[in-house]
C-alpha cells in the first residue's frame, strides 16, 4: 500500500513538473501560450479587391490604357473571321477570284502575327504596373486585416477566394475548387458561421482611408446658401 501511494505520487509530481516546464519553455523562448478560446476569421480576397476603391481607380486606369490596342484587336479580329469565313464557305469560296482567295488567306497569317505583336506590346506596357498594383493592394489589404483582427480580437485571420459571380453549389465553381484543392493542396471552405468573414468590414475600413476620386469631402465651417 505504501509503495503504491509513493508511486502515485511520483506519478502526480512527474506531471505537474513537465506542466510547469512547459509553461517556463514558452514563458522563456517567447511563445505566448495559446488562448484559452482561439477566435477565427475569414476574408474573401475577391470581394475585397472588387470593392475597394483604389482598386477599382487601379482598374479603371487600366482600361483607359488598354482600351485603344483593344480596339485594334477588335478589328484584326473581325477582318479574320470575315476572310475565314467566306474562304471556308463552299458557296462564297466559288465566286471569290484566286487572286483574293491567296490575299485574303495572307491576310489572315498577317493578322495573326500582328495580334501577337499587339499582345506582347501590351504586355510590356501594363505589365510591370499592374505588378506593383496588385503587390500595393495586397500590401494594404494585409495591413488592415491585420489591425481589424487585432481591434476585434480575432487570433487567425485565413484568406480565401470564393467568385461572386459564380452559382456557389454550380458545377463550374465546384471543379474551379476541386481543381486548386488538388492541384495545390490548398484549403477551401464548406461553413463559415455568421459573423466570422469579416470582408466587408475590411473594405469599409479601407475604403475610410481612400474614399476614391469622386467621393464627395464635406468642406469645414458654415455652408453657403
Amino acid at each position: 500500500m505504501k509503495r503504491s501511494l509513493i508511486f502515485v505520487g511520483g506519478l502526480l509530481a512527474l506531471a505537474a513538473t513537465a506542466y510547469v516546464g512547459t509553461r517556463l519553455w514558452a514563458q522563456g523562448t517567447g511563445t505566448p501560450a495559446a488562448p484559452a478560446q482561439t477566435r477565427i476569421a475569414f476574408v474573401n480576397i475577391e470581394i475585397v479587391f472588387q470593392n475597394y476603391n483604389k482598386a477599382k481607380t487601379y482598374k479603371e486606369e487600366m482600361e483607359k490604357t488598354v482600351a485603344p490596342f483593344r480596339a485594334e484587336a477588335e478589328k484584326l479580329k473581325a477582318d479574320m473571321m470575315k476572310w475565314q469565313r467566306e474562304l471556308e464557305d463552299p458557296i462564297s469560296a466559288t465566286k471569290i477570284p484566286d487572286f483574293n482567295k491567296e490575299r485574303w488567306a495572307e491576310g489572315v497569317k498577317a493578322n495573326k502575327r500582328k495580334l501577337e505583336d499587339l499582345s506582347a506590346q501590351v504586355g510590356k506596357l501594363v505589365g510591370k504596373k499592374n505588378e506593383e498594383q496588385v503587390t500595393q493592394l495586397y500590401k494594404e489589404v494585409n495591413d488592415m486585416v491585420q489591425r481589424y483582427a487585432g481591434e476585434k480580437g480575432f487570433h487567425v485571420v485565413l484568406c480565401y477566394g470564393e467568385s461572386t459571380k459564380l452559382s456557389p453549389l454550380g458545377f463550374e465553381n465546384i471543379s474551379r475548387k476541386v481543381q486548386g484543392m488538388e492541384g495545390t493542396g490548398c484549403v477551401s471552405f464548406m461553413y463559415i458561421a455568421p459573423g466570422l468573414d469579416i470582408s466587408q468590414p475590411v473594405t469599409d475600413a479601407l475604403n475610410r482611408n481612400y474614399p476614391g476620386p469622386n467621393a464627395v469631402v464635406p468642406t469645414s465651417g458654415k455652408q453657403q446658401p
